[in-house]
């Protein structure tokens, strides 16, 4: 049975590229994100099923992390709202900020709150860890391994991912008025 996203998605794979509209669509099981020519959907078999399998995998891990920053980019492109044309200028300048600015610009508009900052601010330390350290052994989660804390990290990654994604749906359009909106074209 097809959901929702699955009939936005297949409404906007058939729309030019100049008719596609910058969103990015998140529910507890999937993730619809559309920007110019790129138009991508994933499905998770639990809710949240991206951070609540996760095992300690370098990989994986730097993998969600690249989903969050994308998240906290268009938290930031929801709160400037610049007009389409102006959009690819404001990505330009988000590929130039780091993810601890972009982490501060978030908390300084007021967009996330200090708890969500806090826990941002520690997981972040994990991706850099994963990023920049050979052995995980080396790699600290709030002052201890990430292979002794590993429980706790993703614990604190789910919070995070859940409190993003409760972020986005707060600015994301409604599905229902984007399939008769498309379906139109």
């Amino acid at each position: 049975m097809d959901t929702k996203v699955d009939k936005l998605h297949k409404i906007l794979t058939k729309l030019p590229t100049s008719k596609k509209p910058r969103l990015l669509i998140i529910t507890d099981e999937q993730i619809l994100w559309c920007y110019g020519n790129h138009l991508e959907k994933h499905t998770f078999i639990k809710p949240h099923g991206i951070i609540t399998h996760l095992g300690l995998e370098r990989g994986r891990i730097l993998e969600i992390f690249s989903k969050i920053e994308f998240i906290i980019n268009e938290l930031i492109f929801a709160f400037i709202k610049p007009e389409r044309e102006k959009g690819k200028n404001l990505d330009e300048i988000l590929n130039c900020l780091d993810l601890f600015t972009k982490i501060k610009l978030l908390k300084q508009w007021s967009i996330i709150d200090n708890k969500l900052f806090g826990k941002l601010m520690a997981v972040k330390e994990v991706r850099n860890g994963m990023a920049h350290i050979w052995s995980n052994w080396d790699i600290k989660y709030r002052s201890r391994s990430i292979e002794q804390n590993f429980f706790q990290f993703r614990d604190d990654l789910l919070y995070v991912w859940k409190e993003l994604v409760v972020r986005n749906q707060e600015n994301q359009p409604n599905i229902d008025d984007l399939i008769k909106q498309f379906k139109k074209e």
